[in-house]
């Protein structure tokens, strides 16, 4: 049996997203969700327990599910829940199993019970309170799926708390190809992202990577790739948390970048999102011609 140690964190966002992303209140049911090295969710099923399923039928299906998010991506972890059952003993028992189904696979795999707005983790007995609407992943899980959201809490999300200042020179290339490892999810050094930020502040090196051929025709051949491994949303996000790791008045371009790749997402990415982040570049550097540029088109309803 594998170390079940982990983030009770990270757990708790990705448990009480799971409500928003089913869109139904989760009453005696198991739920099985894959994530890839990045930590990404390349796929998630749910069945109710009232069905009763032995645990042998439901290995099978979590093997199936396995193979399933294989072909979607690359599976590393798999998080097995009961929610609300009617008797913790049986739904302990079954997503256990479940989890040990998918150890056999090769999978690092965890059991949970979720009970009310607390959860336990089944092999440990670790319990935690589920995230709440100041967890970035659950508030990006109710925008995405419409449900509607406090404007001053989608605003908190984009509000930095980093200090990473510029530095003092960059490399285009070396620039750029950190840049195509962020959007993608790769977690990127201080320095790295130092450099990162003292490139975008040349424009012609932020455009390059944004725009196709710089001819202002669609998004670049670098952002399409990424978003076809692993959708616009993880984009935005790096683009994100990217900006907010930087000290105050180094956080537009990435805000920028998100704001611009969110509204050429094609409906991937909410609404709410394109106009938080174009705000929150302003926000940070008002003379930032870009975002306010980005932000009139989008008002206006003109494609970049």
């Amino acid at each position: 049996m594998t170390n079940k140690a982990t983030d009770t964190t990270t757990v708790s966002g990705l448990l009480a997203g799971m409500p928003a992303q089913f869109g139904v209140r989760l009453v005696d049911m198991a739920t099985i969700t894959g994530l890839d090295v990045k930590g990404c969710v390349i796929g998630s099923a749910r069945f109710d327990l009232d069905q009763a399923p032995d645990r042998e039928s439901f290995g099978q299906a979590v093997r199936q599910l396995i193979q399933a998010f294989g072909r979607r991506g690359e599976p590393r972890r798999v998080i097995v829940a009961a929610w609300n059952p009617r008797t913790d003993e049986s739904g302990a028992g079954l997503v256990q199993s479940g989890a040990e189904t998918a150890e056999t696979c090769g999978l690092d795999a965890h059991a949970y019970v979720v009970t009310g707005d607390t959860f336990r983790e089944t092999f440990t007995g670790t319990s935690g309170i589920l995230a709440g609407d100041e967890d970035p992943y659950v508030m990006r899980l109710r925008v995405q799926t419409g449900e509607p959201v406090d404007a001053e809490q989608l605003s908190a999300l984009w509000a930095g708390q980093g200090s990473l200042e510029l530095a003092p020179a960059a490399n285009r290339d070396n620039a750029i190809a950190t840049m195509t490892r962020l959007i993608t999810g790769d977690t990127i050094t201080d320095d790295d992202l130092s450099e990162v930020a003292t490139a975008l502040h040349d424009p012609t090196v932020r455009d390059a990577f944004l725009i196709e051929d710089g001819s202002m025709e669609g998004l670049s051949q670098a952002v399409r790739t990424a978003a076809q491994q692993v959708g616009y949303p993880v984009i935005v996000e790096s683009l994100r948390q990217a900006g907010a790791r930087m000290a105050p008045g180094h956080r537009a371009p990435f805000w920028t970048m998100a704001g611009i790749i969110a509204h050429g997402s094609g409906n991937t990415v909410p609404a709410a999102t394109i106009q938080t982040a174009l705000l929150a570049a302003l926000k940070d550097d008002p003379d930032y011609r870009l975002a306010a540029l980005a932000s009139r088109a989008v008002v206006a309803g003109i494609r970049f």
